[in-house]
């Protein structure tokens, strides 16, 4: 399956990439960050996902599946920053999904009962299927996260294993030569 990353420099994004590469996929990243380092395999974009640059890679390389993971929590940035790059990054990634046929989003990150289901309720109501990935996010607590995921699956999409979730990708893999 042909995956992009968008975000994929950050360190949970770089584990991602990872693993859906060791299991047989092709994998892509988009990131003003770069990945120094990164394995020759993964197809990096050093563009801003905001930028011409990242429509071009969603139009060139037409992507399966996208996981979303180009937001900044960081708060050694601006917050007015860490608001454009989030709410810019995010509309733009749903843009192009919609405009080159990307059907499932994933979602992984912290802060599961704010950034991870405001950002997936956003895209629920863009018509795109949403899959939170229960153990690739977490909360302030253990109570707070688990209510995020019966709120996320009752309203939002669905909510599975990280185990489960690679399964599914391995099963629908294309062999690539």
């Amino acid at each position: 399956m042909r995956v992009l990353i968008p975000g994929i420099a950050g360190l949970l994004a770089r584990k991602v990439a990872t693993r859906l590469l060791r299991d047989g996929h092709e994998v892509m990243g988009v990131d003003a960050r770069g990945w120094p380092g990164a394995p020759k395999e993964i197809e990096l974009h050093a563009v801003d996902i905001r930028k011409r640059g990242a429509e071009d890679v969603f139009r060139k390389r037409r992507p399966q599946a996208v996981v979303h993971m180009a937001t900044v929590s960081a708060l050694q940035v601006s917050s007015e920053e860490r608001y454009r790059i989030n709410l810019g990054g995010t509309r733009a990634v749903f843009e192009h999904c919609a405009a080159y046929g990307v059907e499932q989003l994933v979602f992984t990150g912290v802060s599961t009962n704010s950034c991870v289901e405001g950002t997936a309720r956003d895209a629920a109501d863009r018509g795109f299927r949403c899959l939170l990935v229960e153990d690739g996010c977490g909360a302030a607590s253990r109570q707070l996260h688990e209510a995020a995921c019966q709120n996320f699956q009752r309203l939002l999409g669905r909510v599975d294993s990280s185990a489960r979730v690679i399964a599914e990708l391995d099963a629908s893999r294309v062999p690539t030569r």
